[in-house]
């Protein structure tokens, strides 16, 4: 057996939340270097063959000796066990594992950890598994019941750092297994009660029909029905008594049971509860063969109105006729409990009911009634405007919409006599256009000495650019040639008025094609449906329009803290295509940093992608929350932020003090790090504080102000090494000394926030 070693990686779980401190022993690995003692890195686990191929619940061999450190078969200290799992992805114990029943010495826990008592010799057992799948697997040679490892694998079924300092070396070649389904399962049928389908789907297909939940009255139960056959045909059910799992892709789909067994017919159904709009799927497993079943859920329940675009300037009484809409003034969202918009309102203020309509404020000469007004969809848009039936005076307005569930809304302006015009203004929504796009129109208006606006009229419009392909001479809006060679050229359009003799003119850029996506912000609040407003951009960072939207999505592909559920959801009409703008939900009930892949597709099958790198924390303000860094004496690898990475100067004990590189450290909390090579002075600044310290010098200059340290920072492989604790603390870390429980001493320093 060739000796292994192993490199225990700190997972996040042990550092994350700020004052957890890790326990004494947490990086305390073995091997234990003695005869006789069983040593982690000299015994083993292993498959009889290599890499195995198999079919579910098929038996697969496996073998566990414990050897010392002379490689010589060993029997257990008294209480030592081995403890036998699988992980499918990494770091999760898979509960597809399971033992052959009936196995003298071998205890199954159900949950996919077997316990192995295990003498002077090796030991062999059959295991299968429930799923298919390609399967690691993992060993640990753990003492006593009350060891931390022990708590962390049996009892939590985690798999950390504690753990991983004690598992058994593993060959390569015998260490997975591959595992296929089983033939017995060959077809589903999905039934769809309401509306009415049903959709015969092949192991390993997704069905073509689409489950949607229409969230009318807050959070909604949906239910369909699985058939499972043993044939492709789907004529022969599999009868009574076939166990059936489901999954979701998202926490906001919520699953009546995870686990439901099949009636006489074959069948299972299934129950599930919408708590957000957005595109989902369901997983549904038989004896390792799975389908996916899309879930499209919709909401009409109004939480929230919002303003999204108000009145900047007084409106001119001329444009304020009978008939008058808003919608270049005044635009209003619903959005649901999620914080999720809605697309179509069943409340009772959208149909103009003057129960739910108050003028709150109106000029005294003002006849403008409640009946007078009505909140109205505009054409294609998930917003809503305001249409008044009455000419507006000139004066001052609140106008308050009210839903039946209570919601209310004040929508502010003033109608004023448009004087005279003292300038004109040509405006698009967006700043660039995309080769082969078309700029939506201008809007063009009038301002007067007192800043009233109104639309203009009679207004000659041009353009210079030889990127436009044609050029709507009424509204301004214009489309740009499909050719790469006019990226990065001007378009100028121009707006004349010759009675008024004003001018307005806007500019243009010619930007690539959509390339990404662009996140306003990457840090949010516990248990909050927190909004992250995103660009589409080109290659050069600008935003860019795209055509229309036909699908978005949002997958959660990691999270830092394994215990919390992450979620992120949009629609479609979340993301305004013409100007390359929209917005993405995301949720999490505990602390952690999670990569979420977020990705957009308009009408010609193009998509629009980015990874958001995401940080939930209690505030919302902390940039800092989970950082850590974590060092271990002698060594020249690091754990950054649950990231292994090398660094060039190990920490030392000198002078009995823990000296460590300063700039992993403070890079990694994001302080600025300076050097002068003259006077060996090296600069930290970090929250608004200033650390300066010389190498060979005890002197410490904290904000100008000095203080003495006890031994002086010196040079390492190039790097400046500082007292830890001292110099650290002073920049507001957190330090945390892990000592060596067996041989004493301190093992590794934990630099927290």
């Amino acid at each position: 057996m060739k000796n292994k070693k192993l490199i225990a990686s700190l997972t996040l779980a042990g550092f994350m939340a700020a004052g957890i401190v890790p326990s004494a022993g947490l990086l305390d690995v073995a091997p234990i270097y003695a005869a006789g003692v069983p040593s982690v890195s000299a015994s083993y686990v292993e498959t009889d063959d290599n890499n195995p191929e198999v079919d579910t619940k098929d038996d697969v061999e496996i073998k566990v000796g414990l050897l010392d450190k002379d490689n010589q078969m060993v029997a257990p200290e008294a209480g030592g066990k081995v403890y036998v799992w699988a992980e499918k992805n990494n770091n999760v114990i898979d509960d597809a594992l399971s033992a052959k029943a009936g196995q003298a010495g071998v205890t199954d826990d159900g949950k996919g950890v077997l316990t192995i008592d295990i003498g002077a010799a090796e030991k062999k057992l059959d295991i299968n598994f429930s799923r298919s799948g390609k399967y690691t697997i993992h060993a640990a040679y753990i003492v006593g019941t009350g060891a931390g490892a022990y708590t962390d694998l049996v009892t939590n079924h985690k798999i950390t750092s504690d753990v991983e300092a004690r598992e058994l070396a593993r060959n390569s070649d015998k260490g997975t297994v591959t595992v296929s389904a089983k033939t017995n399962v060959k077809a589903f049928k999905v039934i769809d009660l309401d509306p009415a389908n049903t959709e015969t789907v092949p192991v390993d297909g997704t069905a073509g029909h689409k489950m949607v939940n229409n969230n009318t009255n807050g959070i909604q139960k949906k239910k369909f029905k699985v058939t499972v056959y043993s044939d492709a045909a789907a004529t022969k059910s599999v009868g009574r008594g076939m166990q059936v799992k489901l999954d979701t892709s998202s926490n906001n789909i919520q699953l009546k049971d995870k686990t439901v067994n099949t009636d006489n017919s074959g069948s299972v159904e299934v129950e599930f509860t919408a708590t957000a709009q957005g595109e989902y799927k369901i997983f549904v497993n038989a004896d390792g063969n799975e389908i996916t079943v899309p879930v499209t859920t919709t909401s009409s329940n109004v939480d929230k109105m919002v303003l999204v675009k108000s009145p900047d300037a007084p409106i001119a009484t001329e444009v304020a006729e009978s008939g008058f809409t808003f919608e270049d003034y005044a635009r209003i969202e619903f959005r649901d409990a999620n914080g999720s918009l809605l697309k179509s309102v069943t409340q009772k203020v959208v149909t103009g009911d003057k129960d739910y309509v108050k003028v709150v404020e109106k000029p005294s000469k003002s006849k403008l009634e409640a009946k007078d007004l009505k909140l109205v969809q505009v054409a294609g848009k998930d917003y809503y405007t305001i249409k008044t039936a009455k000419a507006l005076v000139a004066g001052k307005y609140v106008l308050r919409f009210a839903t039946d569930n209570g919601k209310t809304i004040d929508v502010p302006f003033e109608v004023a006599d448009f004087g005279t015009a003292k300038s004109l203004k040509l405006e698009y929504d967006t700043e660039t256009v995309a080769i082969g796009k078309t700029m939506p129109k201008a809007d063009v208006y009038f301002l007067d000495e007192k800043g009233v606006k109104k639309a203009a009229k009679g207004v000659n419009l041009g353009y210079n650019g030889y990127a436009v392909q044609t050029f709507n001479f009424t509204d301004g809006s214009f489309t740009v040639k499909n050719d790469e060679k006019y990226l990065g050229t001007k378009i100028t359009v121009t707006a004349v008025s010759d009675r008024q003799n004003l001018v307005s003119i806007a500019e243009i850029t010619v930007a690539q094609d959509g390339r990404g996506l662009k996140f306003a912000t990457n840090t949010g609040t516990l248990n909050n449906n927190n909004q992250v407003d995103f660009q589409i951009v080109d290659g050069s960072g600008k935003t860019v329009g795209i055509n229309t939207v036909t699908s978005v999505n949002a997958i959660v592909l990691s999270s830092s803290n394994k215990d919390a559920k992450v979620s992120a959801n949009f629609s479609t009409g979340d993301v305004d295509a013409a100007k390359g703008t929209g917005k993405l939900f995301v949720t999490s009930d505990k602390p952690t940093t999670a990569e979420i892949q977020v990705f957009v597709r308009d009408n010609r099958n193009q998509y629009y992608a980015s990874t958001l790198t995401y940080t939930f924390s209690e505030t919302g303000k902390n940039a800092n929350i989970n950082r850590f860094v974590v060092m271990s004496i002698g060594s020249n690898m690091a754990n950054v932020n649950n990231a292994n990475v090398s660094i060039e100067a190990a920490p030392v004990i000198k002078s009995n003090r823990t000296f460590v590189p300063l700039r992993v450290i403070a890079e990694a909390f994001g302080a600025e790090v300076g050097y002068d090579e003259k006077t060996k002075k090296v600069t930290v600044k970090n929250e608004g504080r200033t650390l300066e310290l010389t190498q060979d010098d005890k002197k410490l200059m904290i904000d100008g102000k000095e203080k003495l340290m006890d031994v002086a920072p010196f040079v390492s492989n190039a790097r400046v090494m500082v007292p830890v604790r001292f110099v650290a603390e002073e920049l507001g870390f957190k330090v945390t000394a892990i000592r060596d429980a067996k041989r004493g001493g301190t093992s590794s320093v934990v630099f927290s926030r």
